[in-house]
């Protein structure tokens, strides 16, 4: 899906979305949920965060597992959405920030123990 495309994407839908894939069995693709949710983190942080914790608690709640595979995407998004967190001094963006990092970790998602190794190196 095209950038461009993206913008057409509005959090309603996206929410909707995530509902739906907690309700449903079988197959949880989020391969170009992932997508949207990059474009999202880079050009609206507060959003892209709040879809990132509600994507993390339909994971969590699913009956049939859901993994992330897409470790440079979940990597960029909370890349992004860290640097914005310590960007904006705001305890509880830094807080909930942190919170979605110790989640991605806690389920052993693909590349974040190298991005915490990166982060914690400098």
């Amino acid at each position: 899906m095209d950038e461009d495309k993206h913008a057409f994407i509005s959090q309603e839908l996206a929410e909707t979305y995530l509902s739906a894939l907690e309700r449903s069995s079988g197959n949880c693709d989020l391969h170009e949920f992932l997508n949207w949710l990059v474009y999202k983190s880079d050009t609206s942080p507060d959003t892209a965060l709040a879809i990132t914790e509600q994507m993390l608690s339909m994971i969590k709640h699913r009956e049939e597992p859901c993994h992330i595979w897409k470790s440079e995407e979940i990597t960029n998004i909370l890349a992004s959405l860290l640097r914005e967190a310590d960007a904006s001094d705001n305890l509880e963006l830094i807080e909930r920030t942190i919170n979605v990092q110790d989640r991605l970790l806690e389920l052993g998602t693909f590349g974040m123990d190298e991005l915490y190794r990166l982060a914690t190196d400098t």
